[in-house]
């Protein structure tokens, strides 16, 4: 392959590396909304539930120190399950929020490819917590699907100022 050849290809690659770098920080310094920020305790948490109306979380954290492990369970609504069939695509994420429950860092926690929307799914994982976090909360960007047809486009997440 001669070097002009190659041009297109790593002009690719850093776009590709720069949009995913603006993708990994969208979310830093959001706002969350109050109602669904969860003050972090140390200690065990169990049998707890965040919900809206497409999906529900229902979860446990231990935390020690600066290090949390939250494991649960995702599920779909009645309302998600009555009107749509199927789940082509949803990313559930987890928010570190400071004080004034903002986000300071957040994960993708889960994320199901063309699930039937009676299907849990289940996640574990363990976080390092940033000095400044004092709460979380959940969040999701996703689409549902009417068999073959309507698609919708469904998020929850916290608001940005741009």
């Amino acid at each position: 392959m001669n070097k002009k050849s190659l041009l297109p290809f790593f002009l690719i690659v850093v776009l590709v590396i720069i949009g995913c770098e603006q993708t990994t920080t969208l979310y830093l310094g959001a706002q969350a909304d109050k109602k669904e920020a969860v003050a972090l305790v140390q200690g065990e948490v169990t049998n707890q539930n965040w919900k809206d109306l497409y999906i529900s979380v229902d979860y446990s954290y231990r935390r020690d120190g600066n290090h949390l492990g939250m494991k649960g369970i995702l599920s779909f609504t009645n309302s998600s399950q009555i009107n749509y069939q199927r789940v082509p695509d949803l990313r559930l994420k987890l928010f570190f929020l400071d004080k004034n429950l903002q986000v300071v860092e957040y994960f993708n926690i889960l994320r199901t490819l063309s699930s039937d929307l009676e299907q849990e799914v289940k996640f574990n994982q363990t976080f390092k917590l940033p000095a400044t976090v004092t709460a979380f909360t959940f969040g999701y960007q996703g689409v549902l699907a009417e068999g073959q047809g309507r698609r919708s486009q469904i998020w929850n997440m916290p608001k940005r100022d741009h």
